[in-house]
């Protein structure tokens, strides 16, 4: 009994090296792939900004300048509203493409974005209701709405703050 005896376990672990080299093959590609897709997303945020620039560089050169000569030519009120409108709106599109949630985003009606805008300017409803050549009831209601959209429901004050934080 006082023999000694060796014991040995041997494993075959050629499977799991296969596995593991397998792994490190994936991940090493999974890594090109991610600088890649790096890559991209920056050239993509590049051409995102020269379009902006683009755009807004179009839009003073190409337009604005025959909506200032329209503004000189003789327009009776309602022309001189919608010169104006399409003016305010033109800038909106392209002061830096919000980041920011914009009105749209915010499922107002073709009405109450009408309504919001002129808000935005600063005006009354009494103005608004001018400009728009609605009964200064409906600017209440539509502002009513706008407000419930905003979550300002019940709140005093805020509707213009929070509209001009938006795009």
């Amino acid at each position: 009994m006082g023999q000694k005896v060796h014991l040995a376990a041997i494993r075959d672990v050629t499977e799991r090296k296969l596995i593991e080299a397998k792994l490190h093959e994936k991940q090493d590609h999974l890594g090109e792939a991610n600088a890649a897709l790096r890559a991209l997303l920056r050239q993509r945020e590049l051409d995102r900004q020269d379009f902006e620039e683009a755009v807004e560089k179009n839009m003073k050169h190409f337009i604005l300048p025959y909506l200032e000569y329209l503004k000189t030519s003789s327009l009776n009120p309602a022309q001189e509203n919608w010169i104006n409108l399409l003016e305010l709106h033109l800038a909106q599109i392209t002061s830096s493409f919000a980041h920011k949630l914009t009105l749209a985003e915010l499922n107002f009606s073709n009405a109450e974005l009408k309504v919001a805008s002129l808000v935005r300017e600063g005006k009354t409803s009494k103005e608004i209701a001018q400009q728009l050549m609605i009964a200064e009831k409906t600017v209440s209601a539509h502002r009513g709405n706008i407000r419930k959209k905003l979550g300002l429901k019940g709140k005093k004050g805020g509707l213009r703050y929070l509209l001009l934080n938006l795009r």
